[in-house]
């Protein structure tokens, strides 16, 4: 969907959405996605994904920023912004990555959505490296996710492996 004709389709597709009056957006119920339901939706999901006019993808970290001068500022260099954002990718963890595949329905003129929920949770999986894994919590990010009813059981029960990048070298 990289080409300039997929990228003009999307802007028709986005333009006529936000220039009719459309009803609500046709929307799937969420699906949850645990270890044990990963495989079969993982399919249904690429189905959605490759018929899709855009993808919104979503990240819930147990935090944002890892100490206050490490906040982004508007006047900030790109590349002090982008050693900032990295310090802070890389020690606080992604417990859930939400993906909503969006596809536009010319007969009820409005935009039909798939949105999964992916609850995640690093694993020490090789035991190569010997430690576990370790990373940050901030507390306003873990009030914040209380707050909207995240199930951390789930998370750290069931969520879907993942390795660091390290990690994943033998």
């Amino acid at each position: 969907m990289n080409s300039p004709s997929s990228v003009r389709v999307l802007s028709r597709a986005v333009a006529r959405a936000l220039s009719t009056a459309a009803p609500t957006p046709s929307t799937f119920p969420l699906k949850t996605v645990t270890r044990s339901n990963f495989e079969p939706v993982l399919e249904s999901l690429r189905d959605h994904v490759r018929s899709a006019d855009f993808v919104a993808v979503d990240l819930e970290m147990t935090g944002v920023t890892s100490a206050p001068w490490r906040e982004s500022f508007e006047f900030d260099r790109h590349d002090v912004r982008y050693l900032k954002v990295k310090d802070s990718a890389e020690k606080f963890a992604v417990v859930q990555f939400g993906v909503c595949p969006f596809r536009w329905d010319s007969e009820k003129l409005s935009f039909t959505a798939h949105p999964h929920n992916f609850y995640v949770f690093p694993r020490q999986e090789l035991s190569v490296r010997g430690s576990s894994s370790e990373f940050l919590c901030q507390t306003s990010s873990i009030d914040f996710l209380a707050r909207y009813q995240f199930d951390f059981n789930l998370c750290i029960r069931e969520g879907i492996y993942y390795l660091s990048f390290l990690s994943s070298f033998p």
